[in-house]
């Protein structure tokens, strides 16, 4: 049986050559590591020193994490996992983006480099048939310069080589890969590569169209809307049909009762 730290094949993935001097914001200053405890942790530690738009690579993860402290869990050289730190203010439109623009950018990379057409399943992961692909995890941490910004770390890990055996039993019916899902050769550099230019492509701008980019972009490739969900929110279960994704990523849900809600992402739990 696979473990989680067996090298997938003998490639790394290196800065020199996903470094882009000409990048607008994300992907002038790129570090690759071997091993880390989480990129997101790695980044938010040094948050107050490095550059906006740093992006870094990890070939391997000893505490990798999703939402709400989920394990994330992939052998060595398997993924393309990330994240890359962007400063910002708290009441800046995009800080209330970054996720969204996250997964857009992954499913436009993956669609780029290996043909998968990828869809979105609210609030921040990538599925084929159903499969988790590639999940986001936004942080963000206090820092004391600029004045009256926060640092804020994009994370994300996207499924490359695994192959069924290497998911942990319970995840092997609800995960899937690049190498499971494509017709072409995968390429992680390639894919790492094409992911930082669509990061940087989308998080550049300031503007309202650049905004509304995202969100197009986002909705075009969400298939939410009249499936039913289960989430828990407050420590409360509830269940009805999604009839909306607002334009910062809220879930809209009607219940079982004719009532509507408004779900946060940064507050819910999906379960279904």
């Amino acid at each position: 049986m696979p473990t989680t730290n067996e090298p997938m094949r003998q490639d790394q993935l290196g800065a020199a050559a996903l470094t882009r001097p000409t990048a607008k914001r994300i992907g002038r200053d790129v570090r690759c590591l071997e091993e880390v405890d989480s990129t997101n942790t790695y980044l938010l530690q040094r948050a107050a020193d490095w550059p906006d738009g740093t992006a870094v690579f990890a070939e391997y993860q000893t505490r990798g994490r999703g939402r709400f402290q989920r394990e994330w869990q992939a052998p060595r050289r398997a993924s393309v996992l990330m994240s890359v730190l962007l400063r910002a203010t708290p009441t800046s439109e995009l800080s209330g983006l970054l996720s969204m623009a996250a997964v857009v950018a992954t499913r436009a990379a993956v669609l780029q480099t290996t043909g998968v057409d990828a869809r979105i399943r609210w609030p921040n992961d990538l599925e084929v048939r159903g499969r988790k692909l590639a999940g986001v995890l936004v942080e963000s941490c206090p820092i004391p310069h600029p004045a009256a910004h926060r640092a804020y770390v994009i994370g994300i890990g996207l499924n490359c080589w695994q192959q069924p055996g290497h998911f942990p039993p319970a995840m092997r019916a609800h995960a899937t890969s690049l190498e499971i899902e494509s017709a072409v050769a995968v390429d992680r550099s390639a894919v790492a590569s094409a992911l930082l230019e669509r990061l940087d492509d989308l998080l550049s701008g300031t503007t309202r169209s650049d905004h509304d980019r995202i969100q197009a972009a986002w909705r075009d490739a969400c298939d939410d809307v009249g499936r039913s969900v289960t989430l828990q929110a407050d420590g409360r279960t509830y269940a009805g049909t999604i009839t909306e994704v607002t334009a910062i990523g809220d879930l809209v849900v009607a219940q079982d009762d004719g009532s509507r809600m408004r779900f946060e992402a940064a507050k819910t739990t999906r379960i279904r």
